[in-house]
C-alpha cells in the first residue's frame, strides 16, 4: 500500500523514465519491449492492456 495516490506519484517520478499507461499503472519505459495497438509488451514477456489511445 502506498501513501501516495497514482496521480501524486506520477508527478514525483521523472517523466523521462516512467510512463502512465493506464489510470492504475505507471511503468518504467526501459521495461517496455513493444507496443502493439493498445497493448504493451513488457520485458517480462506478459502482455498487459494499457490505456494508450489508438
Amino acid at each position: 500500500m502506498s501513501l501516495l495516490n497514482i496521480k501524486d506519484l506520477e508527478k514525483k517520478v521523472p517523466g523521462t523514465h516512467f510512463l502512465r499507461v493506464h489510470k492504475s499503472y505507471i511503468v518504467a519505459i526501459d521495461q517496455i519491449s513493444a507496443i502493439e495497438g493498445n497493448q504493451i509488451l513488457l520485458k517480462d514477456t506478459l502482455k498487459r492492456r494499457s490505456g494508450i489511445p489508438p
